[in-house]
């Protein structure tokens, strides 16, 4: 059985990532193990520099709190707000 070349499987990861691939289609076109599928995703995000599962946050700070907020709570008890509120008052609210 011949090597694969990471140019041949590349894509294939690619495409399982992107969801226009199943994991048993890669399996079939590549004829690998069932582990095979995850050395190639690790070795394909270390060379590609993706992290799927590290999602960044930014948070800008709001001066403003405009629009209006409904909490409903257990037993029928519900809350309206005209305003947004910050959410330690609704944490403290609840409490």
């Amino acid at each position: 059985m011949a090597r694969l070349k990471k140019e041949t499987v590349f894509p294939l990861v690619k495409g399982v990532l992107d969801g226009e691939l199943t994991r048993a289609e890669f399996d079939e076109l590549t004829n690998l193990r069932p582990g095979g599928y995850e050395y190639w995703r690790r070795k394909y995000k270390k060379e590609s520099g993706v992290n799927r599962s590290f999602v960044p946050v930014r948070r800008k700070k709001v001066a403003n709190l405009s629009g209006s907020i409904e909490v409903i709570l257990g037993r029928g008890v519900q809350i309206k707000f005209s305003k947004m509120v910050p959410a330690q008052y609704l944490r403290e609210l609840i409490r």
